[in-house]
């Protein structure tokens, strides 16, 4: 992901391109909903649309496996923060086997992948939400890429975030997917088979 794809979303465009708001929407430094409309990545209609185009690419996945009738859902203590979404608990849960296993690990993901102990404290080395509605700098922004600079806490994988940044903060997701295919196999499989090509080797 260049420099100007990181900065893409902070303007208001109507047709934010698909494949760029999924790939955000799968990066687990992005942590949220909340967090990404307040950054300016998308807004709250380009996020929905991308969330349920993915979720029928994850549905498609398992509607093409045969026996695989159950997702192993790994949760990890949450610590509250002003970036977690409050709708995370409030599913539907769809009548559709293959929605219902595509929700689940949609689920699993934003709780135990994109959790908030999970996720590096780095350099700021560029900021999204760094200044006020007034131009003032804000105390911290509400994204920041960089450089590691302190772990956080194992995956349920027992890989680590921290592993996938490069030194210029970007995020390898294309190497995630594919250390985490079993326990995400939706997930990896729509990254590695549609969004993969269009990424670069720091991918976002």
């Amino acid at each position: 992901m260049s420099d100007a794809d990181l900065h893409e979303g902070l303007e208001d465009a109507p047709c934010l391109n698909r494949m760029k708001i999924m790939g955000a929407l799968m990066n687990p430094i992005f942590q949220s909903k909340k967090r990404m409309i307040a950054a300016g990545l998308c807004t709250d209609s380009q996020y929905n649309a991308g969330e349920v185009e993915l979720l029928d690419l994850m549905t498609e996945f398992y509607a093409r496996q045969e026996g695989n009738d159950n997702v192993v859902v790994i949760s990890v203590d949450a610590t509250p923060n002003e970036w977690v979404d409050n709708d995370d608990d409030d599913d539907e849960d769809l009548t559709s086997p293959a929605r219902r296993l595509a929700e689940g690990e949609w689920k699993k993901f934003r709780k135990s992948y994109k959790n908030f102990d999970t996720l590096p404290e780095v350099e700021p080395v560029d900021v999204l939400g760094g200044h006020d509605s007034e131009g003032q700098p804000k105390p911290s922004p509400i994204l920041a890429i960089g450089p590691d600079q302190k772990r956080g806490k194992d995956l349920p994988s027992m890989c680590n975030h921290a592993d996938y940044v490069g030194s210029r903060g970007y995020y390898d997701l294309t190497q995630f997917m594919i250390d985490h295919k079993r326990e995400l196999p939706s997930l990896s499989n729509t990254f590695l088979g549609k969004l993969a090509p269009y990424a670069t080797s720091e991918s976002d």
